[in-house]
């Protein structure tokens, strides 16, 4: 039987697990972010992975571009990691949850190499696979979650997160989209995840909203500009001293970036494929 997620979808792909690769169409799931909301499980599986320690906030700064010094409890933060020649190894989220607790979503397995060769005062612990995550985007996707919560969530600012609940589950609201419009990101532990899932689509889905898959998850990324890593280009994992030999032991992990087939106008040049943050106008961080 399908898991909820999966149910409606009339293509799924196998990465690991079956994914929805559309449910109704990409044009219908894709214009519900501008009418309605659509609801999307494409991340749900991402690389999760925690740093804590009184450090945390200097190694952070030390192995991004961006500086974390001044980051506060309650806030979320871009963060982009680059190999010496100033190519792009991964990009992410990072979410402060405490005065040295931080999680980081799509950094790992980079920062798992950094945190093994680092001096610094601090501990690394995947939390892959542990905690659920979906994303809502669209005009109506505050009133879906308040209606989800029965509670007012208009305090959460862009960029910013809190606790809440959902069907008598604990889970964490973050304000942050991908689709050019208002969206949010709801989190919360890997048990409850269908529980909650189906609360949210019940109600997204009573208020005409769709379900998302993969292709327009894909065209969302693209039409907001929000490049995508693995999607949109490559990132130099087996190019690099020492996360190459970090991964030669963990092929699963580097999975992404291993066997590459290169086609397209670009050509066989797999250098010209990867990319700076400048590249991707991310000069300012």
């Amino acid at each position: 039987m399908l898991n909820p997620i999966n149910h409606d979808a009339f293509t799924l792909f196998n990465r690991g697990e079956l994914i929805p690769y559309e449910y109704s169409g990409y044009k219908n799931e894709v214009l519900a972010s501008k009418s309605t909301a659509w609801l999307g499980t494409i991340l749900n599986n991402s690389p999760i992975y925690d740093v804590k320690g009184p450090d945390s906030k200097d190694f952070l700064t030390s192995i991004c571009v961006n500086n974390f010094t001044k980051m506060k409890v309650g806030s979320i933060r871009h963060a982009v990691l680059c190999n010496e020649k100033g190519l792009i190894l991964t990009d992410g989220v990072v979410m402060m949850i405490d005065d040295q607790h931080f999680r980081t979503y799509w950094l790992s397995p980079v920062i798992d190499y950094y945190v093994t060769t680092s001096n610094l005062n601090i501990e690394g612990n995947s939390m892959s696979g542990k905690e659920f995550f979906f994303q809502i985007a669209g005009p109506k996707s505050l009133e879906i979650l308040e209606e989800c919560t029965k509670s007012n969530l208009k305090d959460i600012q862009f960029a910013k997160h809190r606790k809440s609940t959902i069907n008598g589950h604990d889970v964490r609201i973050l304000r942050l989209g991908m689709a050019g419009t208002l969206g949010y990101e709801i989190h919360g532990d890997m048990d409850s995840c269908y529980e909650v899932y189906e609360k949210i689509w019940a109600v997204t889905q009573d208020k005409g909203g769709r379900k998302l898959g993969q292709v327009a998850y894909t065209m969302n990324h693209t039409e907001a500009g929000f490049p995508n890593i693995n999607m949109h280009y490559p990132l130099p994992w087996y190019e690099t001293p020492g996360i190459s030999e970090y991964l030669s032991t963990r092929p699963m992990e580097g999975f992404f970036n291993l066997n590459r087939v290169l086609i397209g106008s670009v050509g066989s040049d797999l250098e010209s494929r990867f990319v700076t943050p400048y590249d991707l106008g991310w000069e300012y961080l």
